[in-house]
């Protein structure tokens, strides 16, 4: 899955944020936080729920009132992140989420079945997700997130 959201302070729609590190302090709530890690926690001996099988990044809008998430991983811990994390902060009237890019798109795996990050940018599968960013927004490069984001290992 490739999914770009556009998120908006629904609180202070005017604010301008230093850094998109204090927008998600800013707008994420605790409660939703917390039940969100609970709920991640407890499917941890399903493979599907690991910080190894997922991508997120954030960048805040060149007027730096908005944020953009990027996330790349499997269609089934996308589903989760939106009913148990997303979606809640949209119903507690936090954030504002405007979905630029919403796409099943295959990531290359390794032998050993762990997604191919290192592999993505130039795959087939990079190449399709530059073009479906591209057509959406103007408000990131992702060229340079993307090899940046191949070096980053994961936490598990």
């Amino acid at each position: 899955m490739l999914v770009v959201l556009r998120l908006k302070d629904k609180q202070n729609p005017d604010k301008v944020w230093d850094t998109h590190n204090n927008f998600i302090a800013g707008t994420q709530d605790a409660t939703t936080l917390s039940d969100y890690t609970t709920k991640f926690n407890a499917k941890s001996d399903d493979g599907n729920y690991t910080v190894a099988g997922f991508r997120a990044r954030w960048y805040l809008t060149d007027n730096k009132k908005q944020a953009i998430n990027i996330y790349i991983g499997s269609k089934e811990l996308w589903e989760f992140d939106w009913t148990n994390y997303w979606q809640p902060h949209i119903d507690k009237n936090l954030l504002e989420i405007e979905k630029l890019v919403e796409a099943e798109v295959f990531i290359p795996v390794n032998a050993n079945g762990t997604f191919d990050w290192e592999g993505l940018p130039l795959s087939p599968a990079g190449i399709e997700m530059k073009k479906l960013v591209d057509v959406q927004t103007d408000e990131l490069d992702w060229d340079s997130m993307i090899v940046e984001w191949a070096k980053v290992q994961p936490l598990a």
